[in-house]
């Protein structure tokens, strides 16, 4: 199994820079780049990936910010909320779970019918 060396971060305040998580992620080894995500329509948090150049910071930044609210963030955060950090899902394991963009369904739609097929009757819904 490859080592991963990219972060996934949430929990973030709104609008906070990719420098600043850099600064934070920085602490825990040489951080290569920091990507802050879009945000999502009535989004509460923000979310970022931060990849390091080697692995083992990057879970040692893990251990080490898990749960936490850094200094840096104080003031912005939900006092309730810590970031929430683990390791970034690679291409492989995204494949395995989402086959064809819907999971285990394998193609059709969250409780809904295979593209193409009529709609059942109300009250009937597809196995």
């Amino acid at each position: 199994m490859p080592q991963v060396d990219n972060v996934y971060v949430k929990n973030l305040p709104l609008g906070v820079s990719e420098t600043a998580v850099h600064q934070i992620f920085a602490a825990y080894g040489d951080v290569s780049s920091v990507r802050v995500l879009p945000y999502r329509d009535g989004a509460t948090a923000g979310t970022a990936l931060v990849r390091f150049t080697d692995p083992a910071c990057a879970a040692g930044a893990i251990a080490a910010l898990d749960g936490g609210i850094p200094e840096l963030l104080k003031a912005d955060m939900n006092p309730t909320l810590g970031l929430h950090c683990k390791l970034a899902a690679t291409q492989e394991e995204k494949a395995a779970v989402q086959p064809g963009g819907y999971g285990a369904l394998g193609g059709a739609p969250l409780g809904g019918a295979p593209y193409g097929a009529p709609a059942p009757p109300p009250g009937v819904a597809y196995p």
